[in-house]
């Protein structure tokens, strides 16, 4: 079972497998619950990648051991992250 955690304007807070104060059942066809799950993906990537950079920096694992998949498409976010946060600097003291 799952339920859903609102706040005072019924926007979802929060999911639990428990039931508990200030908790409704809910289902994950539910749209709304479709949504918060879809908005709190990117947020997730980010643990993920800041995981994997954790790992490989106290040698748990090493880049390599990634599928080559994951090592590009790690390395192009990681790049685009870069890009983007050079191009914010330059436009902040260019102004």
């Amino acid at each position: 079972m799952l339920y859903v955690q609102r706040d005072e304007n019924g926007k979802i807070t929060g999911l639990t497998v428990t039931p508990g104060e200030n908790t409704e059942e809910a289902n994950l066809t539910d749209q709304d619950v479709s949504e918060f799950l879809t908005a709190s993906d990117p947020d997730m990537i980010r643990v993920l990648e800041d995981l994997i950079q954790v790992l490989v920096s106290k040698n748990v694992i090493t880049f390599e051991d990634l599928p080559e998949t994951a090592q590009l498409k790690l390395l192009y976010r990681k790049n685009t992250r870069s890009f983007l946060e050079h191009a914010s600097e330059e436009e902040n003291t260019s102004e």
